[in-house]
C-alpha cells in the first residue's frame, strides 16, 4: 500500500464516480420508497394531496420528531430493557440521532467546499466538515453501542425476533460505518488510508 497525500488523495483510491453513483441510486431508491409509501396511504385513507400538506401539523411533527419526545417515557422514563425505570433509552436515541445529523451536515458542507469552492479533501482537523463528522461519528458509535447493550438486556418476549434481527442489523451497519468513519479520519496519512477508506464505502 502507498501513501496518498495532498488535495484529492482520496480520489487516488476510489474514483468519484464510484462513489457518487451508487449513493445517488441508493437516495432514488429510498425516494421512490417514500413516494409509494405516500400514495398508498392517501389511497387507504381517501386523502387528498391537499389534506396532506397541514403545514401547522407538519412542523409540529418534524418538533415532536426532532426533538424526541415521545421516546421519553414520561417525566420518570421508560422500563427498558428491563423493570426499572430509566431514560438511557431515549439519551442514546438522541446520541444516533444528533450523529447522523451532524455527520449530513458535515457531507452537505464538503459538498459545498469540492463542488462551489473546488477544494478537494482532506480537510484540516479543526475545519467546520471535520469537526462536526469527527463529532457526529464519535455519538453514533456510543449511541448504537449502547442501543446494542440495552437490547441485548432486554425482554426478548416483548417483541417479535424479526423486528430484532431488523434493529440489530442496522445499529450494527450504522456503528461500522461510523467506527470505519473515524478510522479512516486516524490514518488518511498513512498507508492505510486506502483500506480504511474501502471499508468505509460507500458512505
Amino acid at each position: 500500500m502507498a501513501r496518498h497525500l495532498g488535495p484529492g488523495a482520496f480520489y487516488e483510491v476510489v474514483p468519484w464516480a464510484l462513489m457518487v453513483v451508487p449513493g445517488l441510486l441508493l437516495g432514488g431508491y429510498v425516494v421512490v420508497i417514500l413516494v409509494l409509501g405516500v400514495w398508498r396511504f392517501m389511497r387507504e385513507t381517501s386523502s387528498s394531496p391537499a389534506q396532506l400538506v397541514d403545514l401547522p401539523a407538519l412542523a409540529t411533527a418534524g418538533w415532536e420528531a426532532l426533538t424526541l419526545r415521545w421516546m421519553t417515557g414520561g417525566d420518570e422514563g421508560c422500563h427498558y430493557p428491563g423493570q426499572r425505570v430509566s431514560r438511557a433509552r431515549y439519551y442514546l436515541h438522541f446520541l444516533v440521532f444528533g450523529g447522523f445529523a451532524l455527520s449530513f451536515l458535515a457531507t452537505s458542507i464538503v459538498a459545498v467546499y469540492q463542488e462551489v469552492f473546488q477544494i478537494l479533501p482532506p480537510y484540516a482537523l479543526l475545519s467546520p466538515p471535520v469537526i462536526t463528522g469527527s463529532v457526529g461519528g464519535v455519538a453514533m458509535i456510543v449511541g448504537c453501542g449502547g442501543m446494542l447493550w440495552l437490547k441485548r438486556r432486554s425482554d426478548r418476549r416483548l417483541t417479535s425476533n424479526e423486528l430484532v434481527e431488523l434493529d440489530v442489523s442496522f445499529l450494527i451497519t450504522l456503528g461500522l460505518s461510523s467506527l470505519t468513519g473515524m478510522l479512516l479520519l486516524a490514518f488518511r496519512d498513512t498507508a492505510a488510508m486506502g483500506a480504511c477508506w474501502w471499508s468505509t464505502w460507500p458512505d
